[in-house]
């Protein structure tokens, strides 16, 4: 019979080890984050245990599941029901197109209770590797250590961690690896570049919690190329997608069963992923996100657009751009910038910035300075915590 376990996933071999014998013993377990608070804690176990949350067990094999809350970046988060066949038909998926060879090592600097520090463990689990759990997962030189291990060949990144991994090189030579993937939000173009240049071989990465994790990677034949762009991801094999009204949906075998409270879903039914997309074959160009985008003055917004430009400035360390009501144009737009330094005229220097590479509705009209912005435990901005 199908047992319900929870898992508290905290990065050492011990949550491993466990997490591998409920693997194992087919169970139904719900990943926690260990660093939510005991409050925090009970109030998902409480939801959890209420009989309407829990699916009807099925007494049949490959009745397991994983329980992985979303990122919940619009501030709704969910909690997915992955089968154990799907978190393993995306990692063999992404070790193949990888070029992954057997006992090939990962370092993992991601949560295991979010879906990409899992999908790292079941990477090794399938090519025979061992993952390495890094806990100072935010440093730049902890992370370039790490990766300087000779027994490393791979590693899962967000935007940020590169970020600092790249600060961290400072042009040293870079470490031996034979791909650095990197998902988890958009990698800025200049970002790219600069890893690219420094002797990073960085793979671009699009997934989703619902589809086991990765679902569409850049060639990996540009990984070390500074001019390839990282914005055009190929569907990984047994993805099908497709684009209704501007965006993208998905099935596929490594596909959620549905979510927790809510009804099941079959893998090959099409999911609408709330991300704006364009498809030709089966590259795809994300373009924004579903309801992000507002109008100034008639004038259409794309606040993802805006960030990926301004993310180039020298005086920006961060930036997230969102709308401000305004009295004649409907909104205008607001940039909440974490910057490098408040040195100097720093206004004057990014008002010349954005009216050299925006046109004139683009253009912030305000700028507010914060010392950092809401992030997930990924990386991810959490948009519903900007503005309060």
């Amino acid at each position: 019979m199908t047992r319900r376990s929870a898992l508290r996933a905290a990065l050492n071999p011990q949550s491993l080890h466990t997490l591998e014998q409920m693997r194992l013993a087919d169970d139904q377990v719900l990943l926690v984050h260990p660093e939510l608070t005991p409050l925090e804690t009970q109030h998902l176990l409480r939801q959890c245990s209420n009989p309407p949350f829990w699916p009807e067990v099925q007494q049949a094999e490959g009745s397991g599941e994983v329980w992985v809350s979303t990122s919940g970046t619009s501030g709704q988060s969910r909690i997915v029901r992955l089968s154990w066949q799907a978190i393993e038909t995306s990692a063999r998926a992404v070790w193949k197109a990888l070029g992954g060879a057997q006992g090939d090592h990962w370092l993992c600097p991601l949560p295991l209770a979010h879906v990409a520090g899992l999908a790292v463990v079941e990477r090794c689990r399938v090519g025979k590797g061992v993952p390495r759990l890094l806990k100072h997962r935010g440093s730049g030189p902890h992370l370039l250590h790490a990766l300087r291990d000779p027994a490393i060949q791979f590693a899962s990144l967000v935007p940020t961690q590169l970020k600092r991994l790249v600060s961290a090189l400072n042009g040293a030579s870079p470490p031996p690896l034979k791909a650095l993937l990197v998902g988890g939000a958009a990698t800025p173009p200049e970002l790219l570049a600069q890893a690219r240049s420094a002797g990073l071989p960085v793979v671009c990465s699009y997934g989703l919690t619902e589809a086991g994790s990765t679902v569409a990677i850049t060639a990996l034949d540009d990984a070390l190329n500074p001019q390839a762009p990282g914005g055009q991801a190929k569907l990984l094999p047994g993805f099908e997608g497709r684009i209704v009204d501007g965006e993208l949906q998905l099935r596929g075998a490594a596909m959620f069963r549905g979510y927790l409270g809510a009804a099941s879903r079959s893998p090959e039914e099409w999911f609408s992923t709330g991300d704006e997309a364009e498809m030709s074959g089966k590259t795809v160009r994300l373009t924004g996100r579903k309801g992000s985008s507002y109008k100034r003055g008639g004038e259409w917004i794309d606040p993802l657009e805006i960030e990926g430009i301004l993310t180039a400035c020298p005086d920006i360390s961060e930036i997230a751009v969102v709308p401000e009501a305004d009295p004649d144009l409907g909104f205008r737009t607001l940039a909440l910038v974490v910057p490098v330094s408040l040195e100097g005229d720093i206004e004057s220097r990014l008002n010349a910035f954005a009216a050299q590479h925006l046109a004139r509705h683009k253009r912030p009209a305000r700028w507010e300075f914060r010392r950092q912005l809401p992030r997930g435990p990924l990386g991810k901005l959490l948009r519903h915590q900007l503005v309060k």
